[in-house]
């Protein structure tokens, strides 16, 4: 996995595949534009929900709808990830990943089914319940992560998505908008911290091809966990200062790991091994918030969707990775998760193959 030829630099972008498509400047043999960038000022994190009836359909009406979903999304993508400072990725949720799927007949996309129904990525953890709570699937079929220097571009790609003449007219709600901030960033690292004070993404990957390695498929496909997590600072600020870092794993001021951090840490929780080799992940939560509701909307790309199930089965004490089973993540005596899902980041070259296996019921105009 770590060979160079997965190096797919950013900054090399615009004289890579030419060939490719006329508008896909970015070529197709890269993933979507927030995963290997830098954590960044702003973000907006979007969740959107589309009628239902078109999660249900597979006839010409559908295809054509995904074709044009698929184009808008490609359209967007390709003019936002222009600008400089900001990066706009789609994701799709499982459902509505499943659909698409259903009007693709020839074998194409095979590679996509088999993520689709890998043992767990279905089993988003709906009854997956602990000492302090759980993580409630609130759905959402479509997933905006926009990161800019500036807020004005996550406001106005968010707009640009959501009233797209393809787009508009399939959306039932818009679930969740969250603009979010990079709190208190550590000037050398560029990580921020989370509102308790701690850094966030310390484990992070540091290397691009670790990065590559952690997040992409052989395909540059991607999996996404995104979830908003509201804080109760009052109670997290009475507590000590020690009792506040074995909480979390690890030492406030400057975030290195405990020798002997408990069991119910978070770092403990939600630090995987197989076969003695940490599994990683590339975190770019983001705070948000204001003086009564304020918290963390987690974002964590993957390689694959089960990294995310291990480690939430493990916050909670249960599943594979659980060793001992029963110990609960003491985060969440301070924060509690209200909204997430997991979601499917196509790569350039699956959505143009995507929208090139749609077309084969494309009316001559659209």
């Amino acid at each position: 996995m770590s060979s160079l030829h997965h190096l797919h630099n950013h900054h090399h972008h615009h004289h890579a595949h030419h060939e490719n498509h006329h508008h896909h400047r970015h070529g197709e043999k890269h993933c979507q534009s927030t995963i290997l960038t830098p954590i960044s000022d702003h973000a907006c994190f979007v969740t959107i929900e589309l009628k239902d009836e078109l999660k249900s359909s597979s006839n010409g009406k559908a295809m054509k709808i995904y074709f044009k979903l698929v184009e808008a999304c490609l359209q967007i993508m390709e003019r936002w990830n222009k600008e400089k400072c900001t990066q706009f990725a789609v994701g799709f949720g499982y459902e509505l990943t499943n659909s698409i799927l259903g009007n693709i007949q020839d074998n194409s996309l095979d590679y996509v089914r088999e993520y689709m129904q890998a043992e767990i990525f279905p089993q988003y953890p709906k009854d997956l319940k602990g000492k302090f709570g759980g993580f409630p699937n609130t759905g959402g079929d479509l997933f905006l992560h926009i990161k800019s220097v500036n807020m004005d571009n996550c406001f106005r790609a968010t707009q640009d998505f959501a009233n797209h003449e393809f787009i508009s007219p399939l959306i039932k709600k818009i679930q969740d908008e969250t603009y979010a901030f990079l709190h208190r960033r550590n000037k050398k690292s560029g990580l921020g911290r989370d509102l308790s004070g701690f850094e966030d993404g310390t484990e992070n990957p540091k290397e691009m091809e670790e990065k590559i390695e952690a997040t992409l498929t052989n395909e540059k496909d991607s999996f996404l966990l995104a979830q908003k997590w509201v804080h109760n600072l009052k109670f997290f600020n009475s507590l000590s200062l020690k009792e506040q870092e074995n909480d979390i794993g690890r030492t406030k001021e400057d975030s290195i790991e405990l020798e002997n951090k408990p069991e119910t840490s978070h770092v403990a929780r939600v630090t995987l091994e197989k076969d003695g080799d940490e599994i990683e992940v590339v975190r770019q939560s983001m705070s948000f918030g204001n003086s009564s509701q304020h918290g963390l909307f987690f974002i964590s790309y993957a390689n694959s969707g089960k990294t995310f199930i291990h480690q939430l089965e493990s916050m909670v004490g249960k599943g594979e990775y659980a060793t001992p089973q029963g110990h609960n993540d003491h985060i969440m005596r301070f924060s509690t998760n209200i909204l997430g899902s997991l979601y499917f980041i196509p790569s350039i070259g699956t959505l143009l193959k995507m929208r090139e296996k749609l077309t084969s019921y494309r009316p001559s105009r659209l």
